[in-house]
């Protein structure tokens, strides 16, 4: 395995047998792991917490590595990606009317015309998630990196409206549209897992009422 500075192209090969790699993502210094039985590559940033790259290769490399890890994540969940990671951690402590701002905010990504920044477009996907959580919240899920959302909405127990349910449908479909780069940007991968995702967020919405 190498590491591979992608800011400039550069790699270098590890030092000693077992040593895993090194990426850099962006300012993040990752480290990848061998991959486990299953064909996952754990990852972690340097200092950071440790999380599990989906990959569906039988050792981690190659384009599709490089492709999650520039586009800083590591899988096709909602909360699979530093952005949405980075808001969720936002709900650390949040009261009711607290979560439900962050939501409205996430979930406002602009006129339909416009072009949507794969930042906006993540912290989207992870709050129409948020808001299917309050309409079932057995479908919470148990990922390290949304701890701080699911544990609001067990605590909260905030009710959405239809007016909110609509407006994260709403979101969802400018995420998909073709003026959203992280459509744009899984599209390159030819996984079809991302739109999955996004399709059961959509019918966990739809089942309200």
């Amino acid at each position: 395995m190498t590491s591979r500075r992608h800011r400039t192209g550069e790699a270098e090969p590890n030092e000693g047998r077992g040593n895993p790699g090194r990426r850099l993502v962006g300012e993040r210094d990752w480290i990848i792991g061998a991959p486990t039985a299953g064909g996952c590559a754990h990852a972690r940033p340097r200092g950071g917490r440790r999380i599990a790259a989906l990959l569906r290769a039988p050792e981690p490399a190659g384009e599709d590595l490089d492709y999650l890890l520039d586009m800083g994540a590591w899988g096709e969940g909602p909360f699979d990606n530093d952005d949405a990671g980075d808001w969720a951690d936002e709900f650390e402590g949040a009261d009711e009317a607290t979560g439900m701002q962050l939501l409205a905010d996430a979930l406002d990504v602009g006129e339909a015309g416009d072009y949507l920044e794969s930042p906006e477009g993540s912290t989207a996907v992870a709050a129409a998630e948020v808001v299917s959580w309050t309409i079932d919240p057995e479908a919470i899920s148990d990922s390290p990196y949304s701890e701080a959302p699911a544990a609001w909405v067990r605590t909260a127990n905030p009710t959405s409206n239809a007016s909110l349910i609509a407006v994260a449908l709403a979101a969802l479909d400018r995420v998909r549209s073709d003026n959203s780069e992280l459509a744009e940007l899984w599209a390159e991968s030819d996984d079809t897992a991302w739109r999955e995702s996004l399709a059961q967020i959509e019918t966990r919405l739809r089942a309200h009422g």
